[in-house]
């Protein structure tokens, strides 16, 4: 009688595949967290700093047209000979002031930009949540904070410090030169 070699896996060989496999299902769902997680971080850094730069960008324009500032609690007052239109935030040259203040709204902490043409009304927005303070600073290492009342010719250059709510976002600065 002819013996018929049998071909096929046995139990053994079966279990070792399977330990394989499923170590690297394993390994391949650690990868696949991981770039979930740093897309997700850096869609969340990519939003801060797109508001980043427009909160630099609406400063910017009001501080480099500022004459005289004053640094108020939370906020900064400046007294410009520019403003933007309310409609469609474009620069005018009309004098105004212009106040950034801290407001809590439902809970929240905002930054709110408030502007006044004149005698016209004014006019308030909503800039940046999440800020606990704007304060104006001279250049150089002399800070002009802490809430006084008197008015003062603003430096060049200008530093301007924001403070954010959340203890692990660093405070940011910005630095402005006029020409």
């Amino acid at each position: 009688m002819k013996m018929r070699k049998l071909t096929g896996m046995t139990l053994i060989e079966v279990l070792a595949a399977l330990a394989i496999v499923s170590m690297l299902t394993v390994a391949a769902l650690r990868v696949a967290t991981r770039l979930s997680r740093t897309g997700a971080f850096i869609r969340r850094r990519g939003e801060a700093s797109a508001l980043e730069i427009g909160l630099e960008n609406l400063l910017a324009s009001d501080i480099l047209h500022a004459d005289r500032y004053v640094n108020t609690r939370g906020g900064l007052s400046l007294e410009t000979h520019a403003s933007l239109e309310a409609a469609t935030l474009e620069v005018r040259h009309i004098p105004g002031r212009v106040t950034y203040e801290v407001r809590t709204i439902d809970g929240r902490m905002w930054l709110v930009r408030v502007q006044q043409v004149g005698d016209g009304p004014q006019h308030a927005e909503l800039i940046c949540a999440g800020v606990s303070g704007v304060n104006l600073m001279g250049g150089g290492k002399r800070s002009f904070a802490g809430g006084r009342a008197a008015w003062r010719a603003a430096p060049s250059p200008t530093m301007v410090r924001v403070q954010f709510a959340d203890p692990a976002r660093p405070e940011l600065r910005l630095q402005f030169r006029r020409k």
